[in-house]
C-alpha cells in the first residue's frame, strides 16, 4: 500500500507527487463497518473510522506539500477553511479491517 502526497491533477504527471510506502496502519479499537439494505439500494455505516498511518520515509515539504493543523476542539472562524481528504480511486473495493503490529 502507498500514500502519494503532493497530487493536483490526477490526469497528468507534474512532478510534484510523491509515493511513499505504508509502514504500518493503527485503526480505531472500535471501528466497524456494516451494510444495510434500504429502499435506495446498500448503504454502507461506519462508526469510528479513522486510522493512523505510518509511512516507510518522512514526507518532503515543499510549495505542494505542506501539514495541516489538527482540530483543537475550537468553535471555527469565519474565514478560509482548509480541507483534507483522501480516497480510493481504482480498483474500488469494500474498505476491510487492516491490522498492523
Amino acid at each position: 500500500m502507498k500514500v502519494r502526497v503532493g497530487e493536483h491533477n490526477m490526469d497528468e504527471t507534474e512532478g510534484t507527487e510523491q509515493d511513499i510506502a505504508v509502514k504500518n496502519v493503527v485503526l480505531h479499537p472500535k471501528w466497524n463497518i456494516e451494510t444495510k439494505k434500504t429502499s435506495n439500494g446498500t448503504k454502507i455505516l461506519t462508526t469510528h473510522d479513522i486510522a493512523l498511518i505510518q509511512l516507510s520515509h518522512p514526507v518532503r515539504f515543499s510549495a505542494n506539500v505542506n501539514s495541516m493543523c489538527l482540530d483543537d476542539g475550537q468553535p471555527f472562524k469565519a474565514g478560509r477553511t482548509f480541507i483534507s481528504a483522501f480516497s480510493l480511486l481504482v480498483p474500488r473495493v469494500t474498505p476491510q479491517k487492516i491490522t498492523g503490529q
